[in-house]
């Protein structure tokens, strides 16, 4: 597209296919590529922790690695990291604030937040963003550096494995409370026995208690099952859990299928993947992963085109762009996802454990690995293993400054949730989204305010 027609207007167009794809990416992912992963992770007999954290975790997190992996290889620039961080912050602060608007809309009561899931993540990000801080302040990163990220990672689900065991030794009495169930068979045959007073015909009173209590078991294993499908579909390692038997995929995405104008909008791309993509059975499921991975892998190229496109026609630096255009893109089908639960199920405190999970991920597992790869082929390139001549070079002398932010982002959110005595409501939706927007807006200044100074 000609220059005068992008600087008048033509611009819009990519914004517009740019939007589209990243949706096309979570269509992809939701329907196609992370239902074939569930049926490799059952195929390998994999538990379900380290099958969340993961062959789950690349399945929702593909668009954020393909666009790391394009960033080092093609178009070798920092848009593959400006994206997951970017990201990060995304789905730490705006999944949380949009949860919380969500709480106030279609909540009666406000929910309590979870405390040890999110600790533990969070205690575990930390160290990751002070890892990543301290691979990438001389502004490049060598093969041991990449090495120690996977390492972490590593260790992570080793953690995510003895997940159990430290949840129960933290909150032993909490869980003998949960792990009880709330009306036992006994109970309810004991009931009878009380209510009829032996004799064995219950009275049309005694039929209504009975009914009544039946329900409220029903209500407490179908509010559990709605909990288990959530944690098996969003975007997060550290909570999926997978059920292995026989696995059926939906005919639309919860997110497409609850919203008229985005089930129509999104019809050209899903009848496209219809024809190319076959349903991700026992059966074929190794046909829908590969082709999967060509259509997120061509997806996510056209994105980062796009970004590309939009930020040299804004004068933007890749880095901005990633952290903003590209990173709001990849994560709107989990930020809807994360609205329906809510709306739905009310179990916003998971979606906020899943973006953490799913920010380590990203950081140690889809930085780590394109680096290796990088700094192993220049290796044999080359012909030397030495650090510096193998390095991958980061040239965003402001990215160990916004990596920084990380850690003050996370902070100002257990701060927040620790003000609001870990309630879940509006007052942490006006936070988080206050916190985004003095992110976004100072990182993109620093960015841009060094690049023009070089």
């Amino acid at each position: 597209m000609p220059e005068w027609f992008r600087n008048n207007g033509g611009i819009l167009f990519h914004v517009f296919l740019l939007g589209y794809c990243c949706l096309g990416l979570g269509v992809v992912c939701d329907l196609y590529f992370l239902p074939s992963l569930e049926i490799i992770s059952q195929k390998l007999s994999l538990s379900p922790d380290i099958a969340g954290a993961t062959f789950m975790a690349i399945g929702t997190s593909a668009p954020e690695l393909f666009t790391s992996i394009i960033g080092v290889f093609v178009s070798q620039d920092d848009i593959g990291i400006g994206t997951i961080l970017g990201t990060a912050v995304f789905n730490l602060i705006v999944i949380p604030a949009a949860c919380g608007f969500a709480v106030m809309l279609y909540c009666p009561k406000t929910p309590d937040i979870s405390r040890f899931p999110i600790l533990r993540d969070s205690i575990f990000y930390i160290l990751t963003i002070v890892t990543l801080i301290l691979c990438i302040k001389d502004n490049r990163v060598d093969w041991v550096e990449s090495l120690i990220l996977i390492s972490m990672f590593g260790v992570y689900l080793v953690i995510m494995y003895f997940n159990a065991q430290y949840s129960h030794l933290l909150n032993d009495s909490e869980d003998s409370d949960e792990k009880t169930p709330l009306l036992s068979e006994n109970t309810l045959d004991k009931a009878h026995e009380e209510w009829n007073g032996g004799s064995g015909v219950p009275t049309d009173q005694d039929t209504d208690d009975m009914e009544s209590a039946r329900e409220m078991e029903e209500q407490s294993v179908n509010t559990l099952s709605s909990s288990f499908e959530y944690r098996k579909r969003s975007r997060s390692g550290s909570q999926k859990r997978i059920a292995f038997a026989d696995i059926e995929v939906e005919d639309e995405a919860d997110w497409i299928e609850s919203n008229v104008f985005c089930k129509w909008f999104l019809f050209p791309m899903t009848l496209l993947f219809k024809i190319t993509l076959p349903k991700p059975t026992k059966w074929c499921f190794v046909i829908t992963f590969i082709v999967s991975i060509i259509w997120i892998g061509s997806l996510t190229y056209i994105c980062v085109w796009m970004v590309t496109i939009i930020g040299y026609t804004l004068g933007l630096p890749d880095t901005v762009s990633g952290l903003t255009l590209l990173a709001a893109g990849t994560s709107v089908p989990e930020l809807i996802s994360s609205v329906l639960v809510v709306k739905k199920a009310s179990q916003a405190d998971m979606a906020i454990c899943n973006s953490i999970g799913s920010n380590i991920f990203d950081i140690l597992f889809c930085l780590g690995v394109p680096w290796l790869l990088k700094s192993v082929l220049w290796m044999f390139q080359k012909g030397t293993i030495s650090l510096e001549a193998t390095a991958v070079p980061i040239d965003s002398t402001a990215l160990p400054l916004t990596t920084f932010s990380l850690l003050v982002t996370i902070f100002a959110l257990l701060a927040t949730f620790q003000a609001t005595k870990w309630k879940l409501g509006l007052t942490v939706g006006i936070t988080c989204s206050i916190i985004y927007v003095v992110f976004v807006v100072s990182s993109s200044l620093l960015e841009i305010s060094l690049a023009l100074d070089k």
